[in-house]
């Protein structure tokens, strides 16, 4: 993640991570929540472990997503998702903005295709995972249950076959009970 405070204050941030269940993550090594200071008009570019502690590392720690808080408005960001070897990398803005309806554009024919869904709400909701063709016809459809303040982190050929999905095709992603934001 990426963070600018353009702000004339100090901004005091608070990062809590999130497993696909919902339940704070923890452990050895892993301090969640992370709190600190981000001076006024200062930027900061942190990764995962540089926030929460090595411990985040481990198998099975680093699948989730995490909130941020912060105590002024004046801020700035995005955020990256990568692989060890910087191979596949997605990311988007940071924004407190969330949906009750997705769209996802990039199909890849060969390559992977990963939906990162989170549901930010208290109650868990159900997503509805479409894959439409260009004219607007669904091709597929999955219901995929989320927890509250969980997660969906999977390769759409596993949701729905990837036989059946080409790279003109998009993918939908619904909740009718909360609103959901995605990477």
């Amino acid at each position: 993640i990426a963070l600018v405070n353009l702000s004339p204050e100090e901004s005091r941030l608070t990062f809590t991570a999130f497993d696909p269940l919902g339940s704070l993550i923890g452990g050895a090594n892993i301090e969640n929540p992370h709190t600190f200071s981000l001076p006024a008009r200062h930027q900061m570019p942190r990764v995962e472990f540089q926030l929460f502690g090595e411990g985040i590392l481990e198998e099975g720690k680093n699948t989730g997503w995490f909130h941020l808080k912060s105590s002024i408005q004046k801020m700035l960001g995005f955020f990256l998702i990568f692989d060890d070897k910087l191979q596949v990398l997605d990311g988007t803005e940071v924004t407190e903005q969330t949906y009750k309806s997705l769209i996802f554009t990039a199909v890849e024919e060969h390559g992977i295709t990963q939906l990162n869904v989170n549901n930010p709400g208290t109650k868990p909701t159900n997503l509805t995972v479409e894959l439409v063709r260009p004219d607007g016809v669904n091709k597929a459809a999955v219901i995929k249950p989320v927890a509250a303040l969980g997660a969906v982190s999977e390769s759409l050929s596993v949701l729905i076959s990837a036989s059946t999905a080409s790279p003109a095709d998009y993918f939908r992603v619904s909740s009718a009970t909360t609103s959901i934001s995605a990477v």
